[in-house]
């Protein structure tokens, strides 16, 4: 991959220097005569990274990855994102509630079609809290449509 970075680096650098030397000559012969040279030199410089991956007998692997790889890094991240996600929502839906939990643990699983599955949820709260736990409960099956495991330390 760094022969094509820099292939198209060389290149790019190439052709704003023609611009630039373009737009510096005075126009009349002198104009033509460096026309004819700028694109000759860009024709050089095109042809040179393939002609150099020729003698030196390396090939391009241009092969594509393993689609399946793709969609399970996929789809683990968007599990994770839409994890961390629903947490955030239900720790906001809580406190906006009057419950003010320790912590807040949602699992998240994946079915056959990879549609997104909450598998159960933890909320911690504090001895103190132990009141809101109806609450807690009540909120979490209203928003979430499943019923928490409560757990009181």
């Amino acid at each position: 991959m760094s022969t094509v970075t820099n292939t198209a680096v060389v290149l790019c650098t190439c052709v704003i220097a023609c611009i630039l030397i373009k737009m510096l000559v005075p126009q009349g012969r002198t104009q033509k005569t460096m026309n004819i040279i700028v694109t000759a030199f860009l024709i050089i410089v095109m042809i040179s990274p393939i002609k150099n991956l020729v003698a030196s007998g390396n090939s391009f692997d241009i092969s594509t990855p393993d689609e399946s790889k793709i969609i399970e890094e996929y789809s683990d991240k968007v599990l994770a994102q839409t994890q961390d996600n629903l947490r955030k929502s239900l720790l906001s839906v809580l406190e906006q509630n009057g419950v003010t939990p320790r912590d807040v643990f949602v699992k998240l699983k994946t079915d056959n079609e990879n549609g997104i599955i909450i598998d159960y949820i933890y909320i911690y709260l504090n001895e103190n809290s132990r009141v809101k736990s109806g609450d807690a409960i009540k909120i979490t099956e209203e928003n979430f449509s499943i019923t928490p495991e409560i757990v009181v330390k």
